[in-house]
């Protein structure tokens, strides 16, 4: 089995926040069988992850803007390089930030912000990693290209960035980053 069968990437952004989980396939050589028996212990724990964060079940869609005043928009998009992309011509990489303050959620209590980058190609791409609220600092949730039990972490046991500012993102991978107190 190849190296990107091994591996199903399993994206719980939902706009409707419903339990509905979507499959992302990366090589052509592997059957949805093959793919369903290794990638279940990371789909299971990619669900755990969405039911541990509120901003992840948003009731409404994400707008761009700051709801709650904290000069914050709800979502905002990134290139890999930190800027704001070129929809007329994006490539196979971006990043987005999400405000997890209670207000832009609708929860009772603050969840982490979270920084998501994705790379698409065929190379592995540096991104560069905006900077978290003051007070706090970005550490790693999930790296879909790396071996389990570093892939997706539980809580507690997220590493922190050896660059703060950066982190390469491997071919065809996913990294949540996730905001946590200094």
């Amino acid at each position: 089995m190849s190296e990107d069968c091994q591996k199903g990437l399993f994206v719980p952004l939902n706009t409707y926040g419903n339990a509905q989980q979507i499959l992302l396939r990366f090589g052509d050589a592997c059957g949805i069988e093959q793919i369903n028996r290794v990638g279940r212990t990371a789909e299971l724990q990619m669900i755990a992850f969405r039911l541990r964060h509120h901003g992840f079940m948003r009731p409404e869609f994400y707008t761009g803007r700051d709801g709650n005043y904290n000069a914050i928009p709800d979502i905002t998009w990134f290139d890999e390089s930190g800027r704001t992309p070129n929809w007329d011509h994006i490539d196979y990489c971006m990043a987005l930030r999400m405000d997890g303050s209670k207000a832009e959620i609708l929860a009772d209590k603050d969840d982490n912000d979270f920084f998501i980058m994705f790379n698409a190609g065929s190379k592995k791409v540096m991104f560069s990693v905006c900077a978290p609220l003051a007070g706090k600092r970005w550490v790693r949730a999930v790296d879909t290209a790396l071996q389990s039990p570093e892939d997706i972490l539980i809580p507690g046991t997220e590493k922190e960035l050896s660059y703060p500012d950066r982190y390469t993102v491997q071919a065809r991978s996913m990294v949540i980053l996730i905001s946590r107190g200094t």
